[in-house]
């Protein structure tokens, strides 16, 4: 019998992105975090929430906030085990693989967009955070992070 094979489907955005450096306008290389939301062949939802370091510092801005230290987490240098942070399914999460589900996306918009003028620092990651929260639980799909 053969054997079925799943096929990721890739986000259209690519991972590297030519982008403006500096007064000149040269571009140069940009590697960082792109959240996608995808059905079939077609992309719901893609766009660059940040740098890869962009999102560190987001991510832990945005924990401080909510009352804890992300440095002093378990898989972020700390021992401290994941027991009642809020949104542990956002912040102990790979920040460049692997998806978040719709039903978790429910709850980080909802966090998101009470936090976000408390972090006006970090305008454009809520904003994209929330548009792709927005797209996947209006369509009941997961967001990639890629």
């Amino acid at each position: 019998m053969p054997r079925k094979v799943f096929v990721k489907p890739q986000c259209p955005e690519p991972s590297i992105r030519q982008e403006a450096n500096g007064r000149d306008g040269s571009a140069h290389l940009s590697m960082g975090l792109d959240l996608c939301v995808i059905e079939g062949d077609e992309r719901l939802f893609a766009d660059r929430i940040s740098s890869y370091s962009g999102f560190d510092d987001f991510r832990k801005e945005w924990a401080l906030l909510l009352g804890f230290d992300l440095e002093d987490m378990d898989g972020f240098g700390g021992e401290k085990p994941w027991t009642i942070e809020p949104l542990q399914c956002f912040f102990d999460h790979s920040d460049c693989e692997g998806e978040i589900s719709w039903q978790d996306a429910q709850q980080i918009l909802a966090q998101a967009r009470k936090d976000a003028p408390k972090l006006l620092d970090f305008d454009k990651e809520f904003n994209v955070l929330i548009r792709a929260c927005e797209a996947a639980v209006a369509n009941k799909l997961p967001i990639s992070f890629r």
